[in-house]
């Protein structure tokens, strides 16, 4: 990165100069839970972040709550009340020398709980939003009296504990956000109809805030408006309503910059464009940032799928903006900033963008995690400095399987000096990952790949045998002290159904490159493989799915959010019914049938081609258990890990690889 790079130059927001303009926005954390580990937890995620060299970070959302009528926060960083102040003071001891400045964004979810929570909504009107359809009270003027007052205590609790500001959040659907909108306000007093009055609540408490922070940051986050949404959001907030809103508020002199996220979280389509996958464009949202940037002059955050500091560079010298959001690269790798200022960019730990670990564990009530990252969440357990390999007797380490398990643990461990001989079938590494990154929208599971194999391929410490099959025979003339098992897990059909040649595991339907229309239907049993992926690839390949069954409730189940709705979206338009509740059958005549499990009917389905099974696969135990005895008897330890243990997925894998590596170095 050049020394001029422009997102890595100084800004100065309001009276506070930042060391640069890369920021951890505010996102779910679930990590908040009570108790002293999770506070623990919190205060070790924020500062690994702050210290990995970014300008600024925005904690939150952290939720106001007067008179604790909606509990405690459930999906954000915390709740604001008087007990808050202890958290705020250890996290500024923890950070105070990273030369970051650490921001709170307060938050109320007004008319967007769910269910679940049990609790009453109140909105500005009684107006359920589609995701939840949750129908809430109807605020008074004195509910937002004091919503007003309780938003001002929060904003002190944070200037007196020594954070540097506040940011208000008016996007996504919450409280502020809807008050703004025509599609949820619908008031006739003086905080519904016009955009002025619509405004009101949001101004006002803007002037608690202000008042009580004062020359400290203060900012606002609103959705970008977008001309490309969906029926249910047409009249939420949109086109010269956005324009007056987010030009008047920074006209208004209580806010020191506006920050822009995409669309609302209120719908499923909305959710999907506001957390982007790789099938998102970008483009209108970043036009419409730039416009609104030339009209305004305070200073516009601007996030969204940017994954390097070469891509934010490109977003702050082209006038998108003047900050930019980074926070699933940082999820990713904490260090983006401070590797990339050592000119060590590709020692960057990328973000796959498959808001799994980050996105899908929050979103199911899960600590966030990172698919790509073991520590990420968990990084009060891994405080510790690595050992210097001055400091431990070299090892001999045998790694079975050069999947993302193997490659992790044995990077990790030769970084301490021990000496690693990777054993792998094939004649390349990667293992699944390379298979996800076939899949539509998945182009960064390559760089997954990328980043394992250079990090292996990279070390003098690191052996790779190719097309080599782990042996009693290889251990006796390897000698190693320790024997990692990582070979991953062997595709299989169930055995009622391989007698018939139409039926195939998902790993060989990869390998077709040109189905020419043969009629096939897919069988979503495995929910830590995306099948809804597979079924967008062999249509990408001239197949017809006539359909997807699955014996769950829905296709796709336990799939991230983000996922689920952007594969649905285009399997709908392309047609694909979907069977829950089902499964493919085979009568004695040899018909293939659909058993509906609710019905107990079946349905022949004639013509079909082929039938590709997605389902677990299961460990090679005969390959196992020799490897195990054969070491057993000759002293050596030995462990099994990833999918040889039983198939749980690449959040798993890379874990188990990390953690035994860190487990092996401590010892």
């Amino acid at each position: 990165m050049s020394e001029n790079s422009h997102a890595l130059s100084p800004m100065v927001i309001g009276n506070t100069v930042l060391k640069n303009r890369i920021v951890v926005t505010a996102h779910t954390y679930g990590l908040m839970d009570g108790t002293p580990s999770g506070e623990e937890a919190m205060v070790c995620y924020v500062a690994e972040r702050v210290r990995g060299g970014v300008g600024m970070l925005i904690m939150g959302e952290t939720l106001v709550n007067p008179a604790g009528a909606l509990g405690d926060a459930k999906w954000g960083a915390a709740t604001s009340n008087d007990s808050i102040a202890r958290f705020y003071e250890r996290l500024v001891r923890a950070t105070i020398d990273s030369g970051a400045v650490i921001i709170e964004q307060l938050y109320h979810p007004g008319g967007q709980v769910w269910h679940e929570e049990e609790v009453v909504a109140l909105a500005p009107s009684a107006i359920p939003q589609p995701r939840s359809s949750v129908v809430p009270d109807v605020l008074t003027v004195a509910d937002i009296s004091q919503l007003r007052h309780a938003f001002r205590a929060a904003a002190r609790r944070v200037s007196e504990c020594g954070l540097s500001g506040v940011e208000l959040k008016c996007d996504q659907g919450k409280l502020h956000h809807q008050f703004l909108s025509k599609a949820y306000n619908r008031r006739s007093d003086l905080y519904g109809g016009s955009m002025g009055n619509r405004m009101r609540f949001v101004i006002e408490t803007l002037e608690e805030m202000r008042r009580e922070i004062g020359d400290k940051i203060l900012g606002v986050r609103l959705p970008v408006w977008s001309s490309n949404t969906d029926p249910a959001s047409a009249e939420d907030l949109r086109g010269a309503d956005w324009n007056y809103c987010a030009e008047t508020l920074a006209r208004s002199g209580l806010i020191d910059y506006i920050s822009l996220s995409a669309e609302s979280n209120s719908t499923a389509w909305g959710y999907w464009r506001g957390h982007p996958d790789e099938s998102v464009s970008q483009d209108i949202y970043r036009k419409n940032a730039r416009n609104l940037r030339k009209n305004v002059n305070i200073p516009i955050l601007l996030a969204g799928g940017v994954f390097s500091i070469a891509e934010a560079d490109k977003l702050v010298s082209d006038g998108f903006c003047d900050l930019v959001g980074m926070t699933r690269a940082h999820i990713a790798d904490p260090h983006v900033v401070q590797k990339t200022l050592s000119k060590d960019a590709r020692a960057v730990r990328p973000c796959l963008n498959c808001n799994q670990g980050c996105i899908g564990n929050t979103w199911y009530g899960r600590p966030v995690r990172c698919t790509f990252n073991a520590k990420t969440g968990r990084e009060s357990l891994f405080s510790a400095p690595k050992t210097p390999r001055s400091s431990i007797s070299p090892e001999r380490v045998l790694v079975v399987g050069g999947g993302p398990c193997g490659l992790e643990f044995a990077a990790e461990v030769a970084e301490r000096g021990m000496s690693v001989t990777i054993a792998e079938a094939s004649d390349r590494l990667g293992g699944e990952m390379r298979s996800a990154a076939l899949l539509p929208y998945r182009d960064r599971f390559s760089r997954g790949v990328e980043y394992l194999v250079r990090r292996v391929e990279s070390s003098e410490w690191i052996d790779v045998l190719y097309e080599t099959t782990a042996t009693v025979e290889l251990l006796d003339e390897l000698r190693p002290d320790f024997v990692f098992i990582a070979v991953g897990a062997r595709p299989v059909v169930p055995e009622n159904l391989t007698e018939d040649s139409r039926f195939m595991h998902y790993a060989s339907a990869l390998c077709v490159s040109d189905w020419d229309g043969l009629r096939l239907v897919v069988v979503d049993s495995e929910r830590r493989v995306d099948a809804l992926g597979i079924t967008e690839l062999l249509l990408s390949r001239r197949a017809n799915v006539e359909c997807i069954v699955t014996p769950f409730d829905c296709a796709g189940l336990g799939m991230d959010p983000v996922t689920l709705t952007s594969r649905m979206a285009r399997l709908i338009a392309a047609g694909v019914e979907v069977r829950t509740w089902s499964g493919v059958v085979l009568n004695e005549s040899g018909a293939i049938g659909i058993h509906n499990q609710v019905t107990n009917r079946v349905e022949d389905i004639p013509g079909v081609d082929r039938i590709v099974i997605v389902a677990n696969s299961i460990p090679d135990r005969q390959l196992i258990e020799g490897l195990q005895d054969h070491s057993a008897r000759a002293g050596i330890s030995c462990v099994v890990a990833g999918d040889a243990v039983a198939p749980r997925g690449l959040e798993s894998a890379i874990r188990e690889g990390h953690d035994w590596a860190q487990r092996l170095c401590s010892e």
